[in-house]
């Protein structure tokens, strides 16, 4: 609930004023069956904000999620190859200086380095926006609206 108040519903209304939209256009949010997303207040909190949900089947998402057709798995790449290059860049290092003393994977090392590779990883989707947009094509959701919607 904390979530949808705070980063959902100002987002949605920022992007109406955005768009050029009125306060109350119709929103959709799509979400899995996961049990907290269909109790009665997350139901009415969007509801009172004119955002219509549609629920996704289980098992489904693969299919009709627009993220996880297209966008997701692209995300996941750029963030291996992000490990990738970095633990052979490890490996490299220490055959170089001919000491092999194992590469360092304790979380508090790692964390910062994941909340790097994180942000690079999303500043290579966000410049291949079509991935987005070809997953409501893909899901067949795109065609359910007017292009200017």
């Amino acid at each position: 609930l904390r979530f949808i108040k705070q980063i959902l519903l100002p987002y949605f209304k920022e992007q109406r004023t955005q768009l050029g939209l009125a306060a109350d256009h119709p929103a959709l949010v799509i979400l899995d069956c996961f049990n907290a997303h269909r109790t009665d207040k997350v139901k009415q909190l969007f509801h009172d904000s004119n955002i219509i949900i549609i629920f996704v089947p289980g098992n489904c998402t693969s299919v009709l999620q627009p993220l996880d057709v297209s966008g997701n798995a692209s995300f996941k790449a750029y963030l291996k190859a992000e490990f990738s290059d970095w633990y052979a860049a490890q490996v490299t290092s220490q055959l170089e200086e001919n000491l092999i003393t194992g590469i360092d994977l304790r979380l508090t090392y790692l964390k910062p380095k994941h909340a790097a590779w994180l942000t690079s990883a999303w500043s290579k989707l966000k410049s291949e926006p079509q991935l987005s947009i070809t997953g409501w094509e893909k899901t067949g959701i795109s065609g359910a609206f007017p292009p200017t919607e």
